[in-house]
């Protein structure tokens, strides 16, 4: 079997809380394989690291501006009515900090990942890192959800341009947003320009997943491109961008291409 190497695309934690977040997905395609060969079949080019440091200062910018609220018990108020109102004051705004502080820097960390991979010197970091990956594992299988599949893609199209095509037998993309990034005519959002492959690509995606704006990609536009149609899932929203993880016709698809 071909080594499998995974994209993540946009998401919170860091480079550590990271490790093994293709879980489900490697569980499904690796079935009947044994345990001991699944470190040289499945590798994940996990790219978290590179925004570390921005999501850090953040979340301390955040921590500084709403501070911390006291802890509000019952007890501490009059027994009255009054008493009763200014305790359920103070314990929304508790409750209110208490969110702030803990939501704003993770949401800061999903919204911000799509900016800085556009922006420099971190875009060129996070496709160093998918390039090594590759390198090291030669004639591997390339798979890449959301932002991930963009990120393999411009680190493909990048080797190709420059006439020295990476070692991959196949790419494989799940929900990717590369229909419409590559489409917006802003040099501002495309740090690598778009570039036939001469690899089999093949992208996955579901009809009500609104990252991939429910449709596939344009092969006239994306040379090489199969489209496949997933059947709809239960998620609603972002809820069903998330479940190519679990998806066994995905599974099915990318253990074909490494067996192949």
């Amino acid at each position: 079997m071909k080594t499998i190497i995974i994209v993540h695309g946009i998401g919170g934690g860091d480079v550590k809380t990271k490790s093994g977040f293709s879980g489900a997905l490697k569980k499904n395609v690796l079935s009947g394989i044994e345990t001991d060969q699944h470190s040289d079949c499945w590798k994940e080019a996990a790219w978290e690291g590179v925004n570390d440091t921005i999501d850090t200062h953040l979340r301390d910018v955040v921590l500084e501006l709403v501070p911390a609220a006291k802890q509000v018990k019952r007890s501490d108020y009059a027994a009255t009515k009054f008493g009763l109102l200014v305790f359920c004051g103070h314990y929304l705004k508790m409750l209110f900090n208490r969110g702030l502080r803990q939501r704003v820097p993770q949401v800061l960390d999903y919204l911000l990942d799509l900016p800085l991979y556009i922006g420099e010197p971190r875009g060129e970091a996070i496709r160093s890192i998918v390039r090594d990956v590759i390198e090291a594992n030669p004639n591997s299988i390339l798979v890449g959800h959301s932002l991930g599949s963009l990120i393999c893609y411009d680190v493909l199209c990048q080797a190709q341009a420059k006439g020295n095509p990476l070692p991959v037998s196949a790419l494989v993309t799940l929900g990717t947003p590369i229909g419409w990034m590559k489409g917006l005519d802003d040099p501002e959002y495309e740090n690598v320009h778009p570039v036939p492959l001469t690899i089999p690509w093949i992208n996955m995606y579901y009809p009500n997943d609104p990252v991939c704006l429910s449709k596939e990609l344009d092969e006239t536009k994306f040379s090489g491109v199969v489209n496949v149609l997933l059947n709809v899932t239960t998620g609603i929203g972002l809820a069903s961008h998330t479940a190519y993880w679990k998806d066994t016709e995905v599974a099915q698809q990318i253990r074909k291409l490494a067996n192949s």
